[in-house]
């Protein structure tokens, strides 16, 4: 049917069904026309091929309002991240700590310098960033450094260490795509995390055209050596060219997974820029430690040894790694804690952050593999995910009703039916987090993922809602209030979603949701 006719025809169709004796009496729209309007949008999608999956429950009666393909199984994108949010919250509790612990041989001297090396160890903080911090990379690191500080270090005469691997396991989640990985998407995963494991590359025209692009990093010391000999994190090796005024900016970065080198292509218009990009860096400890010795170096605190990743280590003291280095039995100088998990996952949710989510997961795991139960084979991650089945079973949810192979959306192998979804919606809004988990979802006109979405009423402030988004997939799950001031949860799940036209999954989608805002059950 061509796009104006369905037009056409959903105007009459709105038309008829919002006559009767019924509307003249209450404003909004009745079961049966909610139920009507919404067969009929997702008849008429812009996109024919699609699938959709519905399901939209009241959430005081637990009465199903409206459900198609709801027990079918979906690519759920970043709707994931509620399966995530949600086990984090149950399993760690809202108010649990992950700490960055600074340890070595013994104590600074009296003259503040500490012999032997510093070791850090990590947890899985997410937060050590300029973007959560505040402040650019200084700001981001500076928790560790005034930890330092305040232990009385002046001067460390030895190397800076990261403490081995704490997470068991590879350092992508499993299922992401290897042309993801040098994007800000996709960052390797580490205990030892900073900056979101990202560095910014901004690019300005030059003089003029037929001349290099100006190149410049962030943090610049990212692409230079240390006084110690440490070479450079990376290497940035610049194609790109000024090209004439009013010309289109063609610009492609790209830094092969595992490889130090990022190699820049394509031309700036000489009227343009700045034009910025975050990539990802190959080694994040590494990244970690030369952070902390520039932000120590700019306290006035000097580092006099390099910066060491050894490999994998034993849990004793006084173990050898792998890499010749002999750990010391050690004390703990310091501790930098981590915001509670309230905090991290409501930075995780309102942002849609992928690092961030396959952390929270690691973290579970982590503890589970602590436990009597865990297996001494088993990864961090696989851990995290055996114990989100068995969060899920508490809910009541079937293993044929989901699969997921990393925690944060990511993978097009993680599945879910939109019945399920709403279940874990319909649980967590009675859960003993239940305010945490509310305040971490985006809300429509107001925050994070939703901020430009749901910008008029009824919708605006209204719609709690995790989005989710790949290539031909959507998704949107959460709660609304209606205009008659019901809660509903619900679930809009779309695969394959090829638009005929200048269509929009996400358009369609919040076409639907404001439709939900407007029902109005009438008295029985």
């Amino acid at each position: 049917m061509p796009p104006l006719y369905r037009r056409i025809l959903g105007l009459l169709f709105s038309t008829v069904l919002m006559v009767g004796p019924v509307v003249g009496e209450v404003g909004g729209l009745t079961l049966e026309q909610l139920q009507s309007r919404l067969a009929f949008q997702i008849a008429h999608t812009r996109s024919p091929g699609a699938t959709w999956g519905i399901e939209v429950v009241s959430v005081a009666s637990g009465k199903t309002l409206f459900s198609t393909n709801a027990n079918r199984l979906f690519i759920p994108a970043s709707n994931t991240k509620l399966f995530t949010a949600a086990l984090a919250l149950d399993g760690l509790g809202s108010t649990q700590r992950v700490s960055t612990r600074l340890l070595a041989a013994g104590l600074p001297d009296a003259d503040g310098r500490l012999k032997g090396g510093l070791w850090i160890r990590g947890e899985g903080d997410s937060t050590l960033s300029g973007r959560f911090q505040g402040g650019g990379w200084k700001g981001g690191i500076e928790p560790v450094v005034a930890a330092i500080r305040t232990a009385g270090v002046k001067r460390i005469e030895g190397d800076l260490i990261a403490f081995g691997a704490v997470f068991r396991g590879p350092p992508y989640g499993k299922g992401w795509n290897w042309d993801d990985l040098s994007g800000s998407d996709a960052p390797a995963v580490s205990a030892l995390t900073f900056n979101n494991n990202c560095f910014r590359i901004t690019l300005v025209p030059g003089a003029q055209s037929g001349q290099p692009a100006i190149l410049r990093a962030d943090p610049p010391w990212i692409v230079q050596s240390t006084p110690a000999g440490d070479p450079p994190l990376v290497s940035l090796v610049n194609h790109a060219t000024t090209a004439m005024t009013n010309r289109e900016t063609i610009l492609q970065l790209d830094r092969p997974p595992g490889s130090h080198r990022v190699e820049v292509t394509g031309s700036i218009a000489a009227d343009d820029g700045p034009e910025t990009f975050d990539i990802t860096v190959p080694s994040p400890p590494a990244y970690f430690l030369r952070a902390v010795r520039e932000g120590l170096a700019a306290a006035g605190i000097e580092v006099a040894g390099r910066l060491r990743v050894p490999g994998e280590e034993s849990e004793s003291p006084g173990a050898e790694d792998g890499s010749g280095l002999i750990r010391p039995a050690l004390q703990e100088l310091a501790v930098v804690p981590s915001p509670p998990v309230s905090v991290r996952v409501r930075e995780m949710m309102k942002s849609s952050d992928n690092l961030h989510a396959q952390l929270l997961l690691l973290c579970v795991g982590s503890r589970t593999r602590a436990s009597k139960e865990g297996l001494p084979t088993e990864t961090t991650d696989a851990a995290g995910l055996r114990a989100m089945d068995q969060f899920l079973a508490r809910v009541g949810l079937r293993r044929t009703e989901y699969y997921f192979e990393e925690g944060s959306g990511l993978s097009r192998k993680n599945v879910i039916t939109p019945h399920a979804v709403v279940q874990l919606l319909i649980e967590m809004n009675h859960h003993r987090a239940a305010k945490e988990w509310k305040e971490s979802l985006p809300v429509g006109g107001v925050d994070g993922t939703l901020k430009s979405r749901f910008t008029g009423p009824p919708t605006n402030g209204n719609v709690r809602a995790k989005t989710g988004s790949l290539s031909h997939v959507a998704a949107l799950s959460g709660y609304l209030t209606t205009v008659t001031g019901e809660p509903l949860a619900f679930s809009i799940l779309v695969n394959q979603y090829i638009p005929d036209g200048q269509g929009s999954a996400r358009r369609e989608i919040d076409e639907l949701v404001e439709l939900l805002a407007e029902f109005h059950p009438r008295p029985e």
